[in-house]
């Protein structure tokens, strides 16, 4: 099987170069294309391999937050190697622990 984003033949999915991370969940970013900046909140992986990362601006308009937008992983470009906010490693929301086991 080929890649569709370099042309190159995959072995292992996992080990190509264009399925490895190009920036984290917290990382300072920028878009190539349109020039705007933030922090990755969220990184969405999709079936036929593409990946999305929300990212959300620093500033404020008005008094309000900006909201954040969604752009293609590829075309980011980490603004600083550390990620700028360290992202929660505890559970803060989902499903509840026992939720398969739980009777109605």
């Amino acid at each position: 099987m080929k890649c569709e984003r370099c042309g190159k033949e995959i072995v292992k999915y996992e080990e190509h170069a264009c399925s490895k991370r190009r920036v984290s969940l917290g990382q300072r970013v920028r878009d190539e294309i349109t020039g705007f900046t933030g922090i990755v909140t969220g990184r969405f992986e999709y079936l036929y391999g593409c990946v999305r990362c929300s990212v959300s601006p620093q500033e404020m308009k008005d008094g309000k937050p900006i909201e954040s937008f969604t752009f293609d992983e590829g075309q980011l470009i980490a603004v600083e190697e550390a990620p700028a906010v360290k992202p929660v490693e505890e559970k803060t929301g989902g499903p509840r622990d026992d939720a398969q086991t739980r009777r109605w």
